[in-house]
């Protein structure tokens, strides 16, 4: 049987990053991996 979507693990590896990055999310490197993250993500 295939999925007819794609990319969920991908999702899981991205908001497990964010939670990792979440110490350092007043750093301005963080917050533009973040926004870009996001931005990928609603695309």
């Amino acid at each position: 049987m295939r999925c007819s979507t794609r990319g969920g693990g991908a999702a899981n590896v991205l908001f497990a990053a964010g939670r990792e990055l979440r110490p350092w999310r007043d750093r301005s490197d963080v917050q533009e991996v973040m926004d870009r993250t996001l931005a990928l993500m609603s695309s």
